[in-house]
């Protein structure tokens, strides 16, 4: 299952289903990619992982 992150100007990052979100496919790939670069200690599977993990709570960067 995919998610979408929604971030703020604060870069305040929430996770939360694509059904709600509003962004197309293209644009969830472009947000996981920024986000990537933020977590660079570990691999983008990982990454994608991590974020997985945790859909529902704020994550800031």
């Amino acid at each position: 299952m995919e998610f979408i992150v929604f971030y703020s100007s604060t870069m305040n990052v929430f996770i939360g289903h694509p059904l709600q979100s509003g962004f197309s496919r293209l644009q969830v790939n472009q947000i996981y990619s920024l986000i990537s670069r933020y977590l660079l200690d570990i691999s983008s599977i990982k990454a994608n992982y991590y974020l997985r993990e945790m859909i529902g709570y704020p994550v800031t960067f």
